[in-house]
């Protein structure tokens, strides 16, 4: 009942459905008002036949309000959009330190994490399209492969996750809605040697474990 959960914590979201929903799904004479509705919501939920599509359908508003935010930026593919050799001749001292900071900021954003899944017992796991087992088991929902870029998926955490960097540029925090550490994300963002990947903490193990290997 996650999704049910958030709609009841962010009114303006189940505003936005009920707004769009009024004019494709309900006749004239008989809208309903919006407490019907989350009535109508919450019974669909329940359907599980129904559940899939509905709870999609709320992680796209969620992530459609969230990137319409100027800050909430992708991961930048250095190694196609920022390529310059003239940095390793010494062209510009710290570019490239710059650039590896700039990434671990853009992973901060939350919407991205990295296809590769280190210290599991298949490690290195990597999750192919048609298998995401390692972060569903954490709750986290993959919507798919970063479009430009393999070394990233595109997901929704679940809610009140967030990445918290580091001190060091490389290195950042997977961490859960009570502050502790879940994975310990790595990215090298320096456009001439590019790499990304999750390592879960204990505690991450731990939960993979709980939902059955």
């Amino acid at each position: 009942m996650r999704d049910l959960n958030f709609l009841k914590k962010n009114p303006g979201v189940a505003k936005k459905m009920y707004k769009e929903d009024v004019g494709k799904f309900f006749d004239k004479e008989d809208v309903p008002d919006q407490k019907s509705y989350m009535k109508y919501i919450k019974e669909t939920l329940i359907n599980d036949a129904d559940q899939g599509d509905i709870a999609k359908r709320i992680r796209n508003i969620k992530r459609g309000e969230k990137m319409s935010n100027e800050k909430y930026t992708k991961v930048v593919n250095t190694s196609v959009r920022e390529f310059h050799p003239e940095w390793l001749m010494g062209g510009d001292p710290g570019a490239i330190e710059a650039q590896e900071k700039r990434g671990q900021q853009q992973i901060s954003n939350g919407i991205q994490l990295p296809k590769m899944i280190m210290d599991m017992e298949e490690s290195p796991f990597y999750c192919p399209l048609s298998n995401y087992k390692i972060y569903d088991k954490l709750g986290v929902v993959v919507e798919g492969p970063t479009f430009g870029d393999e070394l990233f998926l595109d997901v929704t955490l679940p809610e009140g996750w967030k990445i918290v960097p580091t001190e060091h540029s490389m290195w950042s925090n997977l961490m859960n809605d009570v502050d502790q550490t879940v994975a310990q994300i790595f990215y090298k963002a320096s456009f001439h040697d590019r790499g990304a990947f999750l390592r879960l903490t204990d505690l991450g193990k731990k939960i993979i474990q709980n939902q059955g290997r």
